[in-house]
This record gives C-alpha cells, sequence and structure tokens, in this order.
C-alpha cells in the first residue's frame, strides 16, 4: 500500500475474486463455508486449523509474555500524568508530514503530503468503535463533558450505517478519523469488498455503507436516516492508516466455545492486504477488557496477538472506553488515556511512513529543492555566519567593480578600443596591398 495506492484501482482483480466469491452476486456467504484467503486450504483444513491453534494457546507457556505485559504497564503508570501531557501536546502540535524520514533519496518535498492525515477506525458491530472515537476526543482536548459527538448504541442492529469524519481538536484539522459500519460475524466476503472499496476509491463523510445481504429492514432504515443525501462537494480522503478494534470479551467467549468460524472471519478481514500498507498491519486496539477478570485479560491479549499475527506487548493497546455523555474529574484513568494518546501517536508516525511519492514528473523538482533545503538545515550556525558574510563581501566586491567600470565608461570605452583595433589592421591590410 502506501505508494501503490493510486494504482489500486487499476490492479489485476485476481486477488479480489478470492474476497468477492459469492457475495458480489448478492447471495449471502456464512461464516462457516469461508476459505482461507492467505493459503486457499478447503473449510475443513482452516477450521482444524484454529481448533489447533486454540489448544496450542491453551497449552502454551505465557509466563514470559504476562511478565513482561505487567511490566510495560508498571513502567507506563509511573509518572503517568506528566507523560500523558507530553504525548497529548505531541498530538495536538502533530502537522501531516511531521513522521516522513527522507528515504531512498527521497526528502519531504518528494511525498504527496494530504491536507489532513485520515485514520479509519474499522471492527465488528459492537465493538466499541464510536466510544473509542468520543474518547479520543475527550483525551485530545481534555475535557469531561460535550465530547459525545459519536452516536453510540447499545443495540449492535442499529448501530453506525455511515461513515462519519471526526477531527479531534476543535481548533486544528491536522488528522480526522473516520467511524464505519460494524463488520458482520457470519459474512466476511462482504465486508472485505467494502474495504477494497474504501481503500481503492477513498471514503468521504455521510457515505451510506450497503451490503448485498442487507435486510429490507437495514435497506429502510438506510434510506429513512440518509434523507439528506450526499454532497458532491463533500471531501473524498486516502486513507492513510487503519485501527482495528476488537472486543476483548467477546473473543474470551469465542475462544472458550472454540467458535473458529468467528475467529476465523476476525482474523480474515484482519489480514485484508487492502488494510496494510506495505509491511504495517492496523493498529488493533483492544476494547471491553474490563469485562474480564484481570487475568483473563492478558491472556485474551495474548490470544489476539496469536491469532492476528502481531506482538500483544506493541501492536495490540488495551483500552477501557468510558460511553458516559460526561465524567467527573475524579474518574478519569491517566493511565488508560495514555494507551490511547500513545496508540495515536502510533498510528499518525505509521499513517507519515507509508505516505504515497508525488509523481514522477514532479518529483525532479522535489529532490533538487529537498536537497537544497536539508543541506542548508545542516549547516551549524557558525557556518551559516560564515557563509551570509562571504555573500556580502562578494556582492559589495561586485558593486565596487560594477561601479568602477561604469566610472571609466563601461562598455562603451571597452568597444571604442576594440573598434580602433579593427580599423589598424585594416589599415594595415590596404598599406600591405598597396606595396604589392
Amino acid at each position: 500500500m502506501g505508494g501503490d495506492r493510486s494504482q489500486l484501482a487499476n490492479k489485476d482483480d485476481s486477488s479480489g475474486s478470492l474476497f468477492l466469491c459469492e457475495a458480489s452476486s448478492g447471495t449471502v456467504v456464512r461464516a462457516d463455508c469461508w476459505k482461507s484467503v492467505d493459503t486457499g486450504m478447503p473449510e475443513s483444513s482452516v477450521s482444524q486449523e484454529l481448533t489447533d491453534k486454540i489448544l496450542a494457546f491453551e497449552s502454551m507457556e505465557k509466563e514470559g509474555l504476562i511478565e513482561r505485559i505487567q511490566l510495560q504497564t508498571k513502567a507506563l503508570q509511573e509518572n503517568s500524568e506528566q507523560n500523558l501531557e507530553d504525548v497529548r501536546e505531541i498530538i495536538k502540535g502533530y502537522r501531516p508530514g511531521d513522521g516522513i524520514r527522507s528515504v531512498g533519496g527521497i526528502c519531504r518535498s518528494g511525498f504527496a503530503i494530504p491536507e489532513a492525515t485520515t485514520l479509519l477506525v474499522v471492527g465488528f458491530a459492537g465493538a466499541g468503535k464510536s466510544c473509542l472515537i468520543n474518547n479520543m476526543i475527550r483525551v485530545v482536548d481534555n475535557v469531561t463533558d460535550g465530547f459525545d459527538r459519536a452516536q453510540t448504541y447499545v443495540d449492535m442492529a442499529n448501530g453506525s450505517l455511515f461513515l462519519q469524519e471526526y477531527f479531534l481538536s476543535g481548533s486544528a484539522q491536522n488528522f480526522c478519523v473516520f467511524d464505519s459500519r460494524g463488520f458482520s460475524t457470519t459474512n466476511a466476503f462482504e465486508d472485505l469488498d467494502i474495504i477494497k472499496k474504501w481503500i481503492s476509491n477513498g471514503i468521504c463523510h455521510g457515505e451510506a455503507v450497503c451490503r448485498p445481504s442487507d435486510t429490507k429492514t437495514i435497506r429502510e432504515a438506510l434510506e429513512g436516516r440518509g434523507r439528506q443525501g450526499h454532497s458532491d462537494c463533500t471531501v473524498r480522503r486516502v486513507v492513510d492508516f487503519v485501527i482495528f478494534v476488537v472486543d476483548a470479551f467477546t473473543v474470551h467467549r469465542m475462544r472458550e466455545s472454540h467458535d473458529v468460524a468467528a475467529l476465523g472471519n476476525l482474523a480474515m478481514l484482519y489480514k485484508s492486504p487492502f488494510l496494510s500498507f506495505k509491511d504495517d498491519v492496523p493498529v488493533v486496539v483492544m476494547t471491553h477488557g474490563d469485562k474480564l477478570a484481570p487475568q483473563d485479560r492478558v491472556l485474551t491479549r495474548i490470544f489476539i496477538g496469536e491469532l492476528l499475527g502481531v506482538s500483544p506487548i506493541d501492536h495490540i493497546f488495551d483500552i477501557s472506553c468510558f460511553t458516559e455523555r460526561s465524567m467527573h474529574p475524579g474518574d478519569v484513568d491517566t493511565y488508560n488515556d495514555l494507551v490511547l494518546v500513545n496508540m495515536l501517536k502510533f498510528s499518525l508516525e505509521r499513517a507519515d511512513k507509508n505516505l504515497p511519492y508525488k509523481a514522477r514528473a514532479a518529483l525532479l523538482p522535489s529532490k533538487i529543492c529537498g536537497a537544497m533545503g536539508e543541506s542548508w538545515n545542516k549547516l551549524g550556525s557558525q557556518r551559516l555566519l560564515m557563509i551570509v558574510m562571504l555573500l556580502w563581501l562578494v556582492y559589495a566586491i561586485f558593486i565596487m567593480v560594477v561601479y568602477d567600470w561604469k566610472s571609466n565608461g563601461g562598455f562603451r570605452s571597452l568597444g571604442d578600443k576594440i573598434f580602433q583595433k579593427m580599423q589598424k589592421k585594416l589599415r594595415h591590410a590596404h598599406r600591405h596591398q598597396y606595396r604589392l
């Protein structure tokens, strides 16, 4: 992904056919008849592989990982209030492209930097995507009320049906997050098709998310809620990075009941190549962990890492999302808020790391200007002062030479001398010809 996003629409759809299967024709594809996207193995082999993975997890030695997670938690809790303020200031002062590093001979000016970095929040219905966004607004703005801009739902059937854009800070428009319709636990193929469209074509505020398998009730809800229509003036944004929300309580129940179909759908959606940006896969936010016992909470975090193939320590952020419209300042969990802003910082850094390059025609001037700018920035203050003084000296000498040149006749005097020499040569030539 990253620099290759502009070519996505022109790619061969042979890989996409694995995702669409019968879903594109409107047929509902159930969770118990899916095939592995990565290996193409039949459903029985995939189900057996997941069952084996669950059994292996139950027997694996986890003491080392548990200890490392506990040490990480302890390190974050120490001086968490000051660290929270420091990271919050970084987030509020962020500008698109801040995390760019000059690589491959291309400087900052060689990247296509957007006006606003776009983060897409995805996950199963009821995972807590809208609550997470509200908590982002609360933490970044450092408020205890007035942060419930994203609508939350108790009934998953009545969840978000439209893409919604939110700028987290009221005074800054440098990055935004998009709330999205929740994925289905029983029809991953349609969701993979939706993911492909989002990443290939971009996303815009207020756009309805409709599946071929939607019931009449949902279609009527889409039509009723979308009565204002969709404005053609809405900006269509390119997705710069993805935040994948996972409900820890639900995954814990899936593992205990050996629900390999639902777990397989979760892994399939997360591992979709359209959600990855080169080697960077989506960041994982584990929600509703507060519903579990402390030991089960840590074990579920480790299991999610095993299932998705990511580090439970560095790539999974365990965040409890408050659902109240307002909070008492004493109820704010500083450690939890610190984990949230660290997740945002991580996501913005990955988004900048995978920004696309500018078109080839604009790349050469960008390289030249960027190289000159970087060379200038690398100069020390003393060297810079010496260069300025040298330039002033050259300028002064130039002025003196021009003034002296003009006072002595300048170009006119030089032209007269040349003309006299030419006349002298002509006279000499005439005399020599006359003698002959």
